[in-house]
C-alpha cells in the first residue's frame, strides 16, 4: 500500500537571487509526517525532474480528508533556503480514480495565487479490499456512476428532452469569465425508495414587484494565508457592498448585515447571482482575491423561509478548480417579497456549531471539476431576422445569389460563463458541429442551462432568434443511484416572438426568454454530457465525423399528420374583417412560409354574426371547417407514451382527490367521503399496476431516456407500496394570461374555440377519417374566387389581381388550371358557394333593432330653395329604399316607437346636415346643394321563432360579395361606395386511389416555377339536437370594487355556446344575490349525443361592473316561477338553498380614523349593516372628535338564512356621514364574506366578552384604597441592609433580558442572575397580538378597515384605499322556527359594557433595540432614533441618536399620557438622524392600546413569574388583579384560607407547591401576594412579564419589512392610581481598564535568518495589541538570537473600555476622517501578541502569533520546557485550563507561539506576565511603556542579554571581536602568521642583495 507521485516539473517560478543568476530549485513532498526530496537543478526557473518519490502508507488506506503539501524552495548551500512556492493538494480522487495527472498553480507564503505552476503524476495503490470495492463501484457507469453523488438537483417531474419552454431568463449578467457558485444544498440521500426530488421552479410572475435581499456576514475561519487583512464583498445583480477591514487574522469577525432592494419581476431576479468574494486588503493587487461563493437569488428564495440562515459557504479560487479550499464564511441570506416577514436569526454559538452540518455543500463530499460539454450539431427552421433592402437591390440588379436573411450563432450560458459556436452567415439551417465547453465545480447551486440562438449583426446589437432554459433537476439525478447531467442527442424547441419579420419586435423579450413564447423561432439538435475531473481548458472545438454519423440515427424522421375539425368559434368581439383560423406545427401549415409542402391549414375566412346579447360568432351550421397539415419528425413516442400514461395516471388521481376535498367542504357524511377515499385508493392501485413500454431495441434511445425510465420504474414501485399512506393533496389551480407586454393590459378572450385535434403517424389517417365519419360525411373540395372592379361597368380589365385567385389575391387560379390530382377526380362542376354570413339579415339574434333611413334634398342654385332630391329615401350607402310610409314590420317584431329624426348627431335642429358633394356638416352655407335628415324608428322582438335565418333580398342573385377594397370587409348588397366585388366557386373532389393529399400544382407568368395550391375540406354534420339550459345564479362574493364609492354594480354574462345572456344588475354591492336562472331554449348541437353527453361545450360565465359608459324530441320540465312584478325566473326551490330562522346581533363599538371624505371630515357617522337585503342602522354619532363610541351600539337582526354555511350571505358593512342640508354620503363600505365564524350557541352559559374590560374602568377606584406605598412587595428585611453592604448584587434590567433570551452568549452576561433563582421575562419573537390566543385582542371587539375606490389594477399603488376603521362584533345563532315561540337571551348585555367615555391613560413605552433595521446612508449604515407620537402627543428623541449602526441598543423609556378610545394609536417611528437634509424614515409600528385596554387577557402591564429584583410597576398588587380577573371570568372570588393557601374555584393552591423547587431570596415579596401572582401565572390567557419583537414598516415601501424592533407597552388608566417606579432599561456603561502586559524572556523561538558565515539566527521583537484598539506596541529588538531565546523586560499598557456584563470591550472611532461621529462597536476582549524577526532592509518576517480572549485565557505553564500547544486556543477540549484575567487579576508564565491556526506548530516560546486594573487602580499604581517613567509597579531592569545581541553595523568593533572573531580567529592567525612571513621573506628578499653587497665591499 503506497502512494506514488511523480514530480515532473515547474513552469515560471520567481527568481529570488539578488546578485545575478536564477534560482536553484528543489522540491519537497510532505505527507503524514513523511518528507521526501528531489534533486536540486541549478540556474533553471522552468525546471525538468520527473523523479518518482514513494510514501508508505503502512497499512492505513486514504481517507477524503487526506491532503499532500509540496514545497518548491531556492536551494542555498550557506543560508536558509527561500520559498518559490507552495501547494496543498487534496487526495479524495485518488481513493476512486487511482491514478491522477494534475497541473497546479503555487501559492506564496501568504497563500495568494502565483504564475508559477508544477506538473505532478499520482497513483494510489490501496490494500486489496480497497480494490474489490473500487471494483464494484467503477462498474455502476463509468463517468455517470463517479458523478452520482456529485450531480446537482432531482429528477423532474416531466421528461426532460420533450420539446417545451420555461417561463425564466435563466442568465445572469456579469464577467464572462466569472464562475459558477461552489456548492449545493446540505442533505444526504438515503437508500429509500422514496426519491427527494428537486421541485422544478414554478412559473414565476412576470410583474415587476419589490423585493429586498438581506444579506448577514457573521465571521470567517480558514482563511487561506496568516496575518492577513480580510474584507469581504457581496455583489448581488449590480449592487455591490463590502465589510469593514479586519486586520491581522484570518478567522475574522464581522456581524455585518447588507440591504439590497430591488423593483424587478420575480423572473428576472431569481436567475440574478448572489457573489461572495473575500479578498485581503489590497484589493486592488492582482492576487488580492482570496475565494469566491455564487449562488443565484431564486436557489434562497426556494428555501424554507426564503433564507439561509447560520450557513457557512466554501471559498474556492474561480480560475483554478485544484486549488482546493480558500476559506469558509458564515452568512445569513435571505430574500423578502411585499408581505415576507424576516425570519429569526437564532444566536449562533461557536462550541455547538457544525460546520459540516451547516456547510452549502452535501456532508462530506468534496467539490469536483468537471466540464459541461454541449455538442451542436445543426438548427433549422429559423425566421428572418434582418432587413432584406441590399437583396433587393440584388435582383434588381440581376443577381441571382439569394441568401436567408438570418446570420446565427448559437450560445451556451451557465452561472455566468458563456461559449458560443461560430456564426454560420445567411443561413436557415445552420450546421456548427462544434462543441461548447463549460469548466464547472460540481455540486453547482446554481439551477438552470441557458441555450440561445443570436442573429449577428455588423452593425448594431445582435438580435435573439430564441431562448430555451434547462433545468438541471430535470436532466440528473443526485440520489445514490444518480447520474450527472445529461441531455440528448435530440432537437430543443425555440420559442418567441412572432416569425413575421418587422424592423421594431415589440416582443423581443420573448425570445431573450423573458415571458412564455407564443410562437415557435426553430430548433436546434444538441447534446449535453458532464465530463467528470476533466480539465481541458477548451472552449470550443469542432466535432469529428464520427460524432457527426453517430448523430444521424438520431435524425431519422417519420411522417406524421394532424388534422382538426373546427365545432364552434364564441365569444367573438372584433368583427371588423373576416375571420379565419390557421393551425401550423413547426413551420408546416404556416401560410407565410413558402418553404414547407403546402396544406389545408386555414378555415375559410368568415363573417362574425351576432349572438342576440353581447358577443358574435362564427355561423359555421352544420359545415364544419377542417384543416389536414402533414409534417415530418422524429419518432419521440418512446418518451410520450409513457409519459402521457403517467400523465393520465396523474390527472386522474387530482380530479378524484378534488372531488374529495369538495365533499370534506360541503360537509357531507363520514361514511360518503370513506367510501370517496377507497375508491380513489382503488383506481390509483389500477392505474399503478399498469406497465410501462420497454426501451429494449430501440436503438435511438439515449442515456437520459434510460436513467429517466429506470427512476419512473423504482417510483412506481415505491408508490405500489405506499399507496395506503396517500395524503390529501390541494387542487392544482392554472390560470393563463397573454405573453409578454400584453400580460400588464386588460385581460380579454378574443374567441373561444371548440376544436377538435388529431396527431398521429400519416399512415393511421384512416383512424382520423373514421372519427369524422362517424359524426357526419367529410368533403374535400377545390376553391377559387373571381374578382372584379368598377370602371363604370363592372369588369377585370386593368385588376390588381387575378381574375381568378385564391381569397387573399396572390395566386392565380383559373378554373381550367385546376388539374385532378393523382388518385383524385372531380365529383362535380364547378358551383356557386357564398359566404355562410350572407344568409344572416342584419337584425338576426338581436332582440331590439333600430330601423333608419335617410331623406335627401338638393337644389340646383345656391342659396336656392330646397327640394326633394331625385331618390328621396335612402340608406347610409345612398342606396334607394322604401320610405317609412312604405317599411314592413319583419314578423315576430313589434313597433316600440313611432318614426322620429334622429337629432343625437352633429346636425341642426331640425336634424339636416349639409353637404357640397362629400362630407357633412351641421350648419348650412349658400354653397350647399345637398341636404340630408336621418329617420329612426325602434322595433322589439316579440316572438323569438319569428327570428330564423333567412336570405337576404339581395339585388344580386349571382352569388357576389361587394367592398369598397379587397382588403375590406365584403358584403352581399352593393352600394355606390363599393368598387369591388367577388364570388367563390367551389368543386367538389373525391377520393379514387389517393396515394398522397389532394394538392394543385400551377404555373403561371408571375411565378416562374411550379406552385401548389391546397384544397379546403369541411364535415357535413349528420345530425344536430337541440337541448334547453338553465343556469341557476343565487349569489356572488367579494367581488373587486370597480366604482369610485367602493362598490360595484354587478351583473353576471352567461354564455354557452353561440349564445349569452345577462342577469339583472344589483346596484351597489359586492356580494350580490341575483337569485335568477337564465333559459336558453332551442340550443343546437351538432355531433353524436353521447359524445355530446361526455364532451359538451364549455359554459363561460363573467361578472361585469355597470357603468353608463336536453334533446328536441323530448318534453322539457316545468319552468321555475318567476319574481313577482318582473319577468325573470328566481332559483328553484329544489336547488335554492334551504333558509332558517337566525338570529345576528351586532356590538357596533365606533368608528376610528376616519379620512376625509369630498375636502371635508367624516365628523357625524353612522353605520348601515346589509345581509341578504335585510338592512339595519346605528344611530349617528354626534361628534366623532368628542366620543368616537356609539352611544346605543347594539343592533338586533331577525333574518332568514341558509342553513348551509356556504350559502350564507355576506354581510355588508357601510358608513355613511350625516352632513349640513340633508347630504348623507357614503364614505366607505367593509364586506365580510363568511359570518359562520361569529356563530355562537346560546345554550351555553357563558359570560360575553363584553365584560373583560367592564372593571377596569369601573371598580378601578377601589384598587388604590391602601395608597402607593403598597406597591413596592418586597419584603422588609434588617439583615438585607448588612447583606447589601457585604455584598452588593451588580445585576441589572438587562441581566433578567440575557438571562432571557436563550443565547449561550447573552447567558454569559448574566453573571450569577440564574443561580440566584431569579425569574426571566417572555421575549416574543413577534408582534404581542400575534401570539399564541391573543387573537390580536380582539376577543372584546374586532376591526374591520373600511375601503373606498375602485380596485387596483395589477402594479398599481394600493396606497389611500382604506379611508377608517370600524369596531364590533357580531353573534349569530338559530332561533326558533314558530314566531310564537320564546327568543333566547340576547348575548350582549348593555348594562355590562364599558362605559365610552374618555379614560386618561399613562402611557410608557420602553425601546429595548432594534434589529437589522434598513440603511439609509451611503455607507450602509443607519443613524437611528425613536419617534412616540399618541394622537397630538409626541416626543422626538433625535439628541439621543446612535451612529452608524443597524443594530441600535436604544434602551429608552418613554411616558405619555392619552385619552382612550380618542388617541388608541401609538405611533412609534425609527428615523435616520441626517446633518443636513430632512431625516429619513426608516420603518414605524403602530399598536392599537384599545384593544389591549379591552382585552381580558390583561395586556396592561405584563405580570412577572415571581417577584424579584425589579420593582413592582403595576399601580395594582396581584391580589387585586386576581379577584378582578376571577369576576370577569364568572368565576367566585378566591378565597384565602391562610397567607400561604386559597382556593379559587374548587381547587386549593399552596404557595409551598409552586416554590418547592425556587431559590428563596432576599426580594420575594409578601407571601399572600407571591400566591396571587403563581396563581395569576397559571393562567395561560394572562399576558406575561415580556419583550415584544416588532416589525418595522414604510408606507413607502408598503409590506416590504425595514427591520425589527424589540420593545414592550405598559398601559396604567389613571383611575387606578399612580403607578410603580419605571425599569431602567438604559444600556450598560462600560468601565475603564487598563491591561498592562510584561515580556520577560521568548525561548525556542526559530531562526529565520542565516548570517554570512552560515549561522542560523533571529532578530527577534515582540508585537502586541487588543483586537479593535489602533495602538500596538513592540519590544526593542534582540539581535542575533543564536538558540531562539530573547531578553526584554518590556512593559505593554494597553487602555480600554470594558462592559463587565457585556463581556466585550467598546470601541469608538470614526471609519474616516470625513465621518462626523464616532462609530461604537463591541467585541470580545481579544490580546494578540506576535514575534517577528528584524529585518533592516526588507520586510520584517512574521514568526509566531498567539491570541487570547481576556475572559478565557489558557493557564500558563511554569517552565519553557513545560509550554505545548495544549496551551493554545482551539487545541484542547479541556475548558478547565481557560480563566478569566478579570477574575485572576494578575497572571504569570509561558504561552507557546504559532504561526498558522489551521496547522498549528510551535515558533516559539514567551514569558509575560498579564494584569488588569481598573482606571482608579491604574492611577494609584502608574507605570510606564517599555522601561520608561515611571518604571514602577513593577520597575523592570534592563534584560541581561548576550554581548552578541547588537545591532552590526552601529559597533564594527564589536561586530568584529564577537561576529567575525569566534568563528574566524584560527583563520585571522594563520593569515597573520603566513602574512608576517611573507613579509619577512619579501623583506629579506627585498634587503639581502643589498646586505650581501655591502657585507663584500665592506669586506674588501
Amino acid at each position: 500500500m503506497s502512494l506514488v507521485v511523480v514530480v515532473k516539473k515547474c513552469v515560471n517560478l520567481p527568481n529570488v537571487e539578488s546578485f545575478g543568476g536564477k534560482s536553484d530549485p528543489i522540491t519537497s513532498l510532505i505527507f503524514r509526517g513523511q518528507k521526501q526530496k528531489t534533486k536540486v537543478i541549478k540556474n533553471q526557473l522552468s525546471p525538468e525532474w520527473n523523479e518518482t518519490l514513494t510514501f508508505d502508507l503502512s497499512g492505513k488506506p486514504l481517507t477524503k480528508a487526506d491532503a499532500l503539501q509540496v514545497h518548491v524552495k531556492d536551494w542555498e548551500r550557506l543560508q536558509r533556503n527561500r520559498l518559490l512556492g507552495q501547494v496543498s493538494v487534496p487526495l479524495f480522487d485518488l481513493i476512486k480514480k487511482k491514478s491522477r495527472d494534475v497541473n497546479l498553480a503555487l501559492q506564496d507564503g501568504k497563500g495568494s495565487p502565483m504564475e508559477a505552476t508544477i506538473s505532478l503524476s499520482m497513483e494510489y495503490n490501496p490494500p486489496a479490499s480497497s480494490k474489490k470495492g473500487s471494483g464494484k463501484d467503477s462498474s455502476k457507469g463509468g463517468t455517470e456512476g463517479d458523478g452520482a453523488d456529485s450531480a446537482a438537483g432531482g429528477v423532474g417531474d416531466e421528461e426532460a428532452e420533450e420539446p417545451g419552454n420555461f417561463d425564466e431568463e435563466g442568465e445572469a449578467e456579469g464577467n464572462e469569465e466569472n464562475q459558477e457558485g461552489d456548492a449545493a444544498p446540505t442533505g444526504g440521500v438515503g437508500r429509500s425508495r422514496a426519491r427527494k426530488r428537486k421541485k422544478n421552479r414554478r412559473v414565476l410572475s412576470k410583474k415587476p414587484q419589490d423585493f429586498q435581499i438581506r444579506i448577514k456576514i457573521i465571521e470567517g475561519r480558514r482563511l487561506v494565508g496568516s496575518n492577513i487583512k480580510p474584507v469581504v464583498r457581496v455583489n448581488v445583480a449590480d449592487q455591490s457592498q463590502q465589510t469593514k477591514v479586519k486586520k491581522r487574522t484570518n478567522k475574522p469577525h464581522f456581524d455585518e448585515t447588507f440591504f439590497f432592494n430591488f423593483h424587478l419581476s420575480p423572473m428576472e431576479l431569481f436567475d440574478e447571482i448572489i457573489d461572495f468574494q473575500a479578498y485581503t486588503a489590497h484589493k486592488f493587487r492582482h492576487n488580492s482575491l482570496l475565494g469566491t461563493f455564487k449562488i443565484d437569488i431564486g436557489t434562497v428564495y426556494d428555501e424554507e423561509g426564503h433564507s439561509f440562515i447560520n450557513k457557512w459557504i466554501l471559498l474556492t479560487d474561480p480560475n483554478d478548480g485544484t486549488a482546493g479550499v480558500k476559506g469558509y464564511l458564515k452568512i445569513c441570506a435571505m430574500v423578502l417579497g411585499v408581505g415576507d416577514e424576516a425570519p429569526n436569526i437564532p444566536p449562533s454559538v461557536p462550541e455547538a456549531d457544525d460546520m459540516e452540518a451547516n456547510l452549502l455543500q452535501p456532508a462530506g463530499m468534496q467539490l469536483r471539476s468537471a466540464t459541461f460539454s454541449l455538442k451542436v450539431y445543426r438548427a433549422e427552421d429559423l425566421p428572418r431576422m434582418d432587413v432584406g433592402f441590399l437583396q433587393g437591390l440584388k435582383k434588381v440588379f440581376g443577381g441571382d445569389d439569394q441568401k436567408e436573411l438570418v446570420d446565427p450563432y448559437f450560445k451556451f450560458s451557465y452561472a455566468g460563463r458563456k461559449a458560443k459556436t461560430r456564426v454560420e452567415y445567411g443561413s436557415d439551417n445552420p450546421e456548427w458541429k462544434q462543441d461548447l465547453k463549460l469548466r464547472i465545480r460540481l455540486p453547482s447551486m446554481c439551477e438552470r442551462l441557458k441555450l440561445s440562438m443570436i442573429d449577428w449583426d455588423s452593425a448594431g446589437k445582435n438580435d435573439p432568434i430564441g431562448t430555451h432554459f434547462m433545468d438541471i433537476s430535470n436532466i440528473s439525478s443526485n440520489n445514490e443511484e444518480g447520474f450527472p447531467p445529461t441531455f440528448g442527442p435530440c432537437y430543443v424547441n425555440f420559442y418567441g416572438s412572432p416569425r413575421e419579420f418587422t424592423s421594431i419586435d415589440e416582443y423581443e423579450d420573448l425570445n431573450e426568454g423573458k415571458g412564455e413564447g407564443c410562437a415557435y423561432r426553430g430548433r436546434a439538435l444538441i447534446e449535453l454530457a458532464t465530463n467528470i475531473d476533466d480539465e481541458n481548458d477548451a472552449s470550443v472545438v469542432d466535432l469529428t465525423e464520427e460524432d457527426c454519423d453517430r448523430v444521424k440515427l438520431y435524425m431519422r424522421t417519420r411522417k406524421y399528420a394532424l388534422h382538426a375539425a373546427f365545432h364552434e368559434a364564441t365569444m367573438i368581439k372584433d368583427t371588423s374583417c373576416p375571420i379565419q383560423f390557421e393551425v401550423s406545427i413547426g413551420n408546416y401549415g404556416n401560410k407565410l412560409d413558402d418553404q414547407v409542402p403546402t396544406s389545408s391549414s386555414t378555415t375559410p375566412a368568415t363573417n362574425a354574426i351576432f349572438d342576440g346579447n353581447y358577443y358574435y360568432y362564427l355561423p359555421w351550421n352544420k359545415t364544419k371547417p377542417c384543416i389536414t397539415v402533414l409534417s415530418d419528425w422524429e419518432d419521440i413516442s418512446r418518451r410520450t407514451d409513457n409519459l402521457n400514461m403517467l400523465l393520465n395516471v396523474t390527472n386522474r388521481l387530482e380530479e378524484n382527490l378534488t372531488h374529495i376535498q369538495s365533499s370534506i367542504k360541503h360537509q357531507l357524511p363520514e361514511e360518503e367521503i370513506m367510501s370517496e377515499i377507497k375508491s380513489t385508493i382503488g383506481t390509483l392501485k389500477i392505474d399503478l399496476s399498469k406497465s410501462l413500454q420497454p426501451l429494449n431495441g430501440k436503438s435511438s434511445c439515449t442515456v437520459l431516456d434510460r436513467k429517466m425510465h429506470e427512476i419512473r420504474l423504482a417510483d412506481i414501485a415505491y408508490l405500489k407500496k405506499a399507496v395506503g399512506e396517500l395524503e390529501l393533496l390541494d387542487p392544482l389551480i392554472i390560470t393563463e394570461a397573454y405573453p409578454g407586454k400584453k400580460a400588464d393590459k386588460k385581460w380579454n378572450i378574443p374567441c373561444q374555440l371548440r376544436v377538435q385535434l388529431w396527431l398521429g403517424l400519416a399512415k393511421e389517417n384512416p383512424k382520423w377519417t373514421e372519427t369524422l365519419s362517424s359524426l357526419g360525411e367529410p368533403s374535400i373540395f377545390a376553391e377559387t374566387y373571381e374578382n372584379q372592379h368598377n370602371i363604370a361597368v363592372w369588369t377585370t380589365k386593368g385588376l390588381s389581381r387575378p381574375k381568378y385567385s385564391d381569397d387573399k389575391g396572390e395566386l392565380s387560379l383559373e378554373k381550367e388550371n385546376f388539374i385532378e390530382p393523382e388518385g383524385w377526380v372531380f365529383e362535380n362542376d364547378w358551383f356557386l358557394s357564398p359566404e355562410i354570413s350572407n344568409q344572416y339579415e342584419n337584425d338576426t339574434g338581436r332582440k331590439y333593432y333600430l330601423e333608419d333611413m335617410f331623406e335627401n334634398e338638393c337644389r340646383t342654385i345656391p342659396g336656392g330653395k330646397w327640394q326633394p332630391a331625385t331618390e328621396v329615401w335612402t340608406n347610409e350607402a345612398k342606396q334607394k329604399v322604401p320610405s317609412k310610409e312604405e317599411v314592413v314590420l319583419p314578423k315576430g317584431w313589434a313597433w316600440e316607437s313611432e318614426w322620429k329624426v334622429d337629432c343625437d348627431r352633429a346636425v341642426d335642429e331640425d336634424g339636416w346636415e349639409y353637404t357640397l358633394h362629400s362630407g357633412y356638416v351641421p350648419v348650412e352655407k349658400n354653397y350647399h346643394l345637398e341636404r340630408r335628415r336621418r329617420w329612426v324608428r325602434k322595433r322589439r322582438l316579440k316572438d323569438a321563432s319569428a327570428a330564423k335565418k333567412k336570405k337576404p333580398k339581395s339585388s344580386s342573385t349571382e352569388g357576389w360579395q361587394y367592398a369598397s377594397t379587397f382588403s375590406s370587409k365584403f358584403h352581399p348588397k352593393s352600394s355606390l361606395t363599393d368598387f369591388v366585388r367577388r364570388r367563390r366557386w367551389i368543386r367538389k373532389l373525391k377520393a379514387v386511389k389517393p396515394k398522397s393529399p389532394p394538392v394543385f400544382v400551377f404555373t403561371d407568368e408571375k411565378h416562374k416555377s411550379e406552385y401548389t395550391f391546397a384544397p379546403r375540406m369541411s364535415l357535413n354534420m349528420k345530425k344536430s339536437h337541440k337541448f334547453q339550459l338553465r343556469a341557476y345564479l343565487y349569489q356572488a362574493r367579494d367581488l373587486i370594487a370597480a366604482d369610485s364609492s367602493g362598490l360595484s354594480d354587478p351583473f353576471a354574462r352567461v354564455t354557452f355556446g353561440n349564445v349569452s345572456q345577462e342577469t339583472q344588475i344589483i346596484k351597489k354591492t359586492l356580494c350580490p344575490t341575483w337569485d335568477q336562472t337564465l333559459i336558453y331554449d332551442d340550443i343546437e348541437i351538432f355531433g353524436n349525443r353521447e359524445e355530446i353527453m361526455t364532451n359538451p361545450p364549455i359554459i363561460t360565465i363573467e361578472i361585469f361592473d355597470e357603468d353608463n359608459f336536453v334533446d328536441s324530441g323530448g318534453d322539457l320540465p316545468f319552468a321555475p316561477p318567476k319574481k313577482k312584478d318582473n319577468e325573470l325566473y328566481i332559483v328553484p326551490s329544489g336547488i335554492r338553498p334551504v333558509l332558517r330562522r337566525t338570529a345576528i346581533e351586532v356590538l357596533c363599538w365606533g368608528v376610528r380614523n376616519m379620512k376625509k371624505f369630498r375636502l371635508l371630515p367624516v365628523n357625524s357617522p353612522s353605520i348601515e349593516l346589509n345581509i341578504g337585503g335585510y338592512i339595519e342602522k346605528t344611530a349617528k354619532i354626534k361628534s366623532v372628535k368628542k366620543n368616537p363610541n356609539f352611544d346605543n351600539p347594539i343592533i338586533f337582526f331577525d333574518v332568514m338564512l341558509p342553513k348551509e354555511e356556504i350559502y350564507r350571505p355576506p354581510l355588508n358593512i357601510k358608513v355613511i356621514d350625516h352632513r349640513a342640508f340633508g347630504n348623507k354620503p357614503m364614505v366607505g363600505v367593509h364586506v365580510i364574506n363568511d359570518i359562520s365564524k361569529y356563530d355562537y350557541d346560546p345554550s351555553l352559559s357563558q359570560d360575553p366578552p363584553s365584560a373583560a374590560a367592564e372593571t377596569i374602568v369601573t371598580n378601578g377606584n377601589a384598587i388604590n384604597t391602601t395608597g402607593h406605598d403598597m406597591v413596592a412587595i418586597e419584603i422588609p428585611d434588617k439583615k438585607s441592609d448588612k447583606e447589601d453592604k457585604d455584598k452588593p448584587e451588580d445585576f441589572d434590567w438587562w441581566s433578567k433580558y440575557y438571562a432571557s433570551t436563550g443565547d449561550p452568549k447573552d447567558k454569559l452576561r448574566t453573571g450569577d442572575y440564574l443561580s440566584k433563582g431569579y425569574d426571566k421575562l417572555k421575549i416574543f419573537e413577534t408582534e404581542l397580538e400575534e401570539v399564541g390566543n391573543y387573537n390580536n385582542f380582539q376577543d372584546f371587539v374586532q376591526l374591520f378597515p373600511i375601503y373606498r375606490g375602485k380596485a387596483k389594477k395589477k402594479g398599481e399603488d394600493d396606497e389611500g384605499d382604506q379611508v377608517g376603521e370600524f369596531k364590533g362584533t357580531f353573534r349569530v345563532y338559530p332561533l326558533p322556527s314558530d314566531p310564537s315561540e320564546a327568543l333566547p337571551a340576547r348575548v350582549f348585555d348593555p348594562e355590562r359594557l364599558p362605559k365610552t367615555k374618555g379614560l386618561e391613560c399613562i402611557i410608557r413605552v420602553y425601546v429595548v433595540k432594534g434589529i437589522d433595521i434598513a440603511p439609509k446612508d451611503q455607507n450602509g449604515s443607519s443613524d437611528p432614533y425613536c419617534v412616540i407620537k399618541v394622537g397630538k402627543e409626541k416626543i422626538n428623541d433625535r439628541d439621543n441618536y446612535i451612529a452608524n449602526t443597524l443594530n441600535p441598543v436604544f434602551g429608552r423609556m418613554f411616558e405619555i399620557t392619552c385619552t382612550l378610545p380618542h388617541q388608541k394609536d401609538l405611533k412609534i417611528s425609527i428615523m435616520d438622524w441626517d446633518l443636513i437634509s430632512k431625516d429619513d424614515l426608516i420603518g414605524e409600528t403602530l399598536i392599537d392600546l384599545e384593544n389591549r385596554y379591552l382585552s381580558k387577557h390583561n395586556a396592561l402591564c405584563g405580570l412577572p413569574d415571581t417577584s424579584g429584583i425589579n420593582q413592582w410597576r403595576d399601580a395594582r398588587l396581584p391580589k387585586d388583579i386576581l379577584i378582578k380577573w376571577c369576576e370577569d371570568q364568572g368565576l367566585p372570588a378566591p378565597r384565602f384560607t391562610s397567607n400561604t393557601q386559597l382556593i379559587l374555584n374548587g381547587e386549593i393552591y399552596n404557595l409551598a407547591d409552586f416554590e418547592a423547587n425556587m431559590n428563596k431570596h432576599k426580594h420575594l415579596g409578601e407571601p399572600e401576594q407571591r400566591l396571587a401572582l403563581h396563581v395569576l401565572g397559571k393562567q395561560k390567557e394572562i399576558v406575561p412579564e415580556h419583550v415584544e419583537t416588532r416589525s418595522l414598516f414604510n408606507p413607502l415601501t408598503p409590506g416590504m419589512e425595514q427591520g425589527k424592533l424589540q420593545m414592550w407597552v405598559d398601559i396604567f388608566p389613571k383611575t387606578d392610581g399612580p403607578p410603580g417606579p419605571p425599569f431602567d432599561i438604559s444600556p450598560r456603561k462600560p468601565k475603564g481598564y487598563e491591561l498592562r502586559v510584561i515580556i520577560y524572556n521568548t525561548s525556542d523561538v526559530i531562526l529565520d535568518e542565516t548570517s554570512l558565515l552560515g549561522e542560523k539566527m533571529s532578530d527577534i521583537y515582540l508585537k502586541g495589541w487588543i483586537r479593535g484598539v489602533d495602538e500596538k506596541l513592540k519590544t526593542d529588538v534582540h539581535y542575533r538570537s543564536l538558540n531562539g531565546e530573547g531578553n526584554f523586560n518590556w512593559r505593554f499598557i494597553f487602555p480600554f473600555e470594558y462592559l463587565p456584563g457585556e463581556k466585550s470591550i467598546v470601541i469608538k472611532k470614526k471609519e474616516h476622517f470625513w465621518s462626523l461621529d464616532e462609530t461604537t462597536d463591541l467585541i470580545p476582549p481579544q490580546l494578540q501578541v506576535q514575534i517577528w524577526d528584524n529585518d533592516l532592509f526588507s520586510k520584517d518576517d512574521f514568526l509566531g502569533n498567539i491570541q487570547f480572549n481576556l475572559n478565557s485565557i489558557p493557564k500558563p505553564a511554569k517552565t519553557a520546557k513545560k509550554c505545548n500547544l495544549d496551551q493554545f486556543p482551539g487545541h484542547s477540549d479541556e475548558t478547565k485550563k481557560f480563566v478569566s484575567i478579570f477574575e485572576m487579576k494578575q497572571m504569570q508564565g509561558w504561552w507557546p507561539l504559532v504561526k498558522s491556526d489551521d496547522d498549528p506548530e510551535i515558533t516559539g516560546k514567551v514569558e509575560m506576565s498579564i494584569e488588569i486594573l481598573t482606571s482608579e487602580e491604574a492611577a494609584e499604581k502608574p507605570a510606564g511603556i517599555g522601561r520608561s517613567d515611571p518604571n514602577a509597579n513593577p520597575k523592570l531592569d534592563p534584560p541581561n542579554r548576550p554581548a552578541t545581541s547588537f545591532l552590526w553595523f552601529t559597533n564594527p568593533f564589536k561586530s568584529c571581536k564577537y561576529i567575525i572573531w569566534p568563528k574566524a580567529k584560527y583563520y585571522c592567525l594563520c593569515f597573520l602568521i603566513i602574512v608576517f612571513l611573507v613579509f619577512t621573506i619579501l623583506m629579506f628578499l627585498y634587503a639581502f642583495p643589498g646586505a650581501l653587497a655591502k657585507r663584500i665591499v665592506g669586506g674588501q
